[in-house]
Formats: C-alpha cells, structure tokens, sequence
C-alpha cells in the first residue's frame, strides 16, 4: 500500500508540472483533491506519525501564517478607512485562499515525511523529481517555440509544460542541484567500485548522471530566465561551500576548497557584473526596462507598508493594494510583485515578516548543525537539499515561485526529505493516531479545498461564457461571482452587462444593462475603493442610464 502512495505523490508532482505548472485552478484543486486523498488513506491504514525537530519548526511557522490568515479574515476593512495596529485585510476572500494554499502545503510536507522515512526511499524521490525535470526539458526541446502550450490552449509562451520561461528556470535549477548531489553522493558511497571488476557499471552510472545534470542546467540556461541562472550559480556555490565544511577531514583541505570556490564565485559575479547587455540580449529582455518596472514594484510596495507597517494589508491582498503606489500605469492586471519575500511583508507587516525570519533562521541554525552530525554519504544530499532550497529562495527574490504550484510543491517536498527520520535520528518522536485525530484531518481537509474548489468552479464558469451570447454569458459570469466574489470577476461581469447593453436594439433593455453595470460597479466599489478596473468600469457607466 505504502508503495502504491509513493509512487502516487510522483504522479501527482509530474501531473501539476504538466498542467501548466498548477496555474490554472483546476489543475491546483486536482493536486489537492489527489494529495488529500492520499493523506486520508494514509492515515487511515496506519497507526503512527513520525515527527521531527524541523518538521515541528516547518510546521509552526506554516501554523503561525494560517493563524494569522485567519484572524486577518475576522477583520475586513477598506482601503478607506484609517489604518489600525491590528491584523486586518482589505480582501477576506484571497486571504483565506492563501491560507488554503498554506495548508495545503503543510500536509504535503507531512505527506513526504511520513512516506519517504528512510534514506534510499528519499533517494529514490530525488531522482524521480529528477527525472521530471528531464522531462521538462524533453518537452521543451521536442516540442520548441512553446508549441505544447500553443497546442493545447493557443497561446504561444513560457518553456514546455510552463506558462513563464522564468519558472520554468527555478524549477530546473532546483532538479540540477537536486542530481548534482545524487551525483556526488553516489560517487563517495561507491568511489571503491573504481578499482573493482564492476568498475564498467559504475562509470555508466555515474556517465548518466553527469549527462543529466549537464542537461538540466543548459535548460535552465536556455529558459532565458535570468533569476534561474543566476539561482542555479547560487546554488551549485552553496552546495560546493557545504561539501567542503563537513567533507575534508583536515582544516586545511578545507580552507583551500572554500578559496577556490570564492575565487570562482568571485569571477563569476564579475563577469556577470560587466556583461549585464549581453546576459539581457541573451534573455531577450530590453536592457533597464524590466529592471526599472520591477524597481517601481519595490519602491511601490514600501510606500504601501508605510501605510501599516505593523501586520501589513492582509495575505494575498497584493493585487488590490499596490497599484494605488505605482509611480506610473502598468496596463496589465499585477496580481504579484516579482519578489515573494517583499510581498509577504507588505502583507503580513514588520511584526509578522520578524516572526517568520526567527523560525526561518531557527530552522536555517538547525539544519546546518545537523549536517555536520551526518554520515558523509548523508551530508552530500543533505547539503544538497539545503542547495535546492536556497535555490528556491533566491528565485523567489526576482519572481513569485511559492505561488507556482509546481515550484512550490518541488520545494516543500525537498522540505519534506529534510525531515524525515533518516537525516534527524535524535529528534525522531512517533505520535499515535486515535480517530479524534483522524476525524480531525478529514474536517481540515474540507476546510482546505472549500475556497479553492469554489475557484475552480468559478473559473470554468468564466471561461466556457467567453464564447457565449451576452445573455447566456452574463448567466454564466453572474453564478461564477456567487462562487467567488473576486473583484476581477465582478469586473468582467460589469463589463458583460455594458456589452450587453452597446449590442441591444431595445432602447429599455439598453438602459436596464447599463444600469445593472453600474450596479455591479457600485457595489464591489464599496468593498474594494480606489480598484483600478472597478473605477474605470464606473466612469464608463456612470452617466449611461
């Protein structure tokens, strides 16, 4: 059965890697709907629960951003009203969408740790995620030009099965890491097979994997993303810096592999520092434009913080808040700001972000002095799986990664492999299911898939009224709205009624549209003040009627 469930969270990874990378609502409810399945069988064929140090760290912070997700939710407020030293949000609906997302996350970490305890199963996970990765790439180099998207939805961007080529950059580099210290770690525990008969074997083993990460790494290259590049350099230095601190067993072989690896950091970092033209005409990027674009979004956002410093507008409220701080108008709908750990802190505020960097420097402490507690064959992939995370990480400076279900989901299952009792032996506890507890899971399961299943049907309601007659359509646009109350949607339904009323011949029936767009207008406008699309949807309507 245990079998059965491992090589089902495999399925599931490559299924939301392959369905645009998650993107899509439909594709998220399938992973959760997939993922809790497999919790719930779990726990329901077993008697016990493993638990770690760092899963309870993983855990606490995860628990502490759902809490506040859920006390932000008790208290919706306006971007009218005056700012107040308590947690709030200015849109309950993404708030508890995000806490959704959060505890989705929480339960694959549990997921990994409980199904992948030993150290040859957790192997055997890295190089399946390996191999999706590789698969990635196979996609994109058989099917190029984005034509695997262009066949299946007509549109024409992104790198394979990804929607962004910048994406698609992390998720690869994270797999590059990921083989680079299967490499390493399959050399050191077999280095003795150099000098043996089977010597053959272990050349071709190790060919294969060496090929791959060549592989792996120029796609992330040919990605164009310049945050994968530079993420995938990072993380390949983070795990060379680690392997000689716990490897060499003298001070001085250790020394002198930290100055090489210095030295080469340095080199790279000048080369990329005087060839910055070059590095953006290769990512067909205008050299500055995208820079100052994102430039604005940082600056925007702390002139947003200023306003409640303290716990921040709310998870999830980015994209109503920040486009009243941009210096000048971006016509396309900004739903994140290209640097997650900035966005969480205009949305959970000063005091909130300090919280989240104690547990993460507590967790960041512990894994570092585990590492050096480790069998060498066990520090090479623990160090790798620190490589990976900071891969993620750093990307996720540049780009909006965590809220990639596939990045996210390739990162907490790292998380996960970090945690499991193979790596953390002293810290190992077991606790015992009772069907209180059992119960208890199914109900937080319900809770988690509520807001995102109502997206889903909300969404698919949007896209089959696109095709549709104004009437059918604005049918169909006005049930997705009762399913999810987002201001974009409300948006869309405004503008079907507006529509509606240009195309009518009846001059009463004109009038009556027009006059259930401003309606909509009106009353999401009330809700959500100072919205760019419901303000520009109210100035088209307001005198018609």
């Amino acid at each position: 059965m245990n079998l059965f469930f491992r090589m089902s969270v495999v399925l599931l990874l490559g299924f939301v890697v392959f369905a645009f990378a998650g993107t899509d609502p439909w594709a998220f409810s399938v992973l959760q709907y997939g993922m809790f399945a497999l919790a719930l069988g779990y726990v329901f064929t077993t008697k016990t629960l493993y638990i770690t140090r760092p899963l309870k760290i993983i855990s606490s912070l995860l628990l502490f951003l759902i809490g506040l997700a859920l006390i932000q939710s008790l208290f919706p407020r306006t971007l009218l009203d005056s700012v107040a030293f308590f947690p709030f949000t200015v849109l309950r609906l993404h708030t508890l969408e995000v806490a959704s997302l959060l505890l989705t996350y929480l339960i694959w970490t549990w997921l990994i740790v409980q199904l992948f305890p030993s150290f040859t199963k957790s192997n055997h996970l890295i190089l399946c995620t390996v191999f999706i990765g590789v698969a990635v790439v196979l996609c994109a180099c058989a099917l190029p030009k984005s034509d695997y998207m262009f066949r299946l939805v007509g549109i024409r961007s992104g790198f394979g099965p990804f929607l962004n080529r910048n994406h698609a950059g992390i998720f690869l580099a994270m797999s590059s890491v990921g083989v680079l210290s299967f490499l390493f770690a399959s050399y050191i525990q077999n280095r003795k097979q150099l000098f043996a008969p089977q010597k053959q074997s272990f050349y071709m083993r190790h060919l294969c994997l060496l090929l791959i990460f060549v592989g792996l790494c120029s796609g992330t290259v040919f990605t164009r993303s310049r945050g994968g590049m530079l993420s995938l350099a990072v993380g390949i230095f983070t795990y060379s810096f680690l392997c000689f601190w716990v490897v060499p067993p003298k001070l001085k072989k250790r020394l002198k592999g930290w100055f090489f690896t210095l030295l080469a950091l340095v080199l790279v970092s000048g080369w990329v520092a005087t060839h910055v033209p070059e590095i953006n005409a290769f990512a067909q990027r205008a050299t500055n434009t995208s820079e100052m674009t994102r430039k604005m979004f940082y600056r925007s956002s702390f002139r947003a913080l200023k306003e409640s410093p303290y716990f921040g507008w709310g998870l999830g409220t980015t994209p109503l808040v920040i486009h009243n701080y941009f210096e000048w108008p971006i016509k396309k709908y900004v739903n994140h700001l290209h640097c997650d750990w900035l966005e969480i802190l205009l949305e959970i505020g000063c005091l909130g972000a300090g919280v989240v960097l104690l547990f993460m420097g507590w967790l960041a402490l512990f894994m570092l002095r585990n590492l050096k507690k480790l069998e060498t064959k066990k520090q090479l992939v623990y160090s790798g799986l620190i490589s990976v995370m900071t891969v993620m990480c750093v990307g996720s400076l540049f780009d909006f990664d965590f809220f990639i279900p596939a990045n996210a989901c390739l990162f907490f299952l790292t998380l996960g492999i970090a945690c499991n009792p193979s790596f953390n032996k002293k810290t190992v506890q077991i606790i015992s299911l009772n069907w209180i507890k059992r119960i208890l899971l199914v109900g937080i399961c319900v809770a988690a898939v509520w807001i995102p299943t109502s997206k889903t049907i909300a969404w698919r309601l949007m896209w089959l009224g696109k095709g549709m007659k104004h009437d059918t359509k604005i049918f169909a646009y006005e049930e997705a709205v009762s399913y999810y109350p987002s201001p974009r949607y409300a948006v869309y339904l405004g503008i079907a009624y507006y529509n509606a009323g240009i195309h009518s011949h009846n001059t009463e029936l004109r009038y009556a549209y027009w006059r259930q767009a401003k309606r909509v207008a009106e009353t999401y406008l009330k809700k959500y003040p100072k919205d760019k699309e419901l303000s520009q949807l109210y100035m088209r309507v307001y005198n018609l009627d």
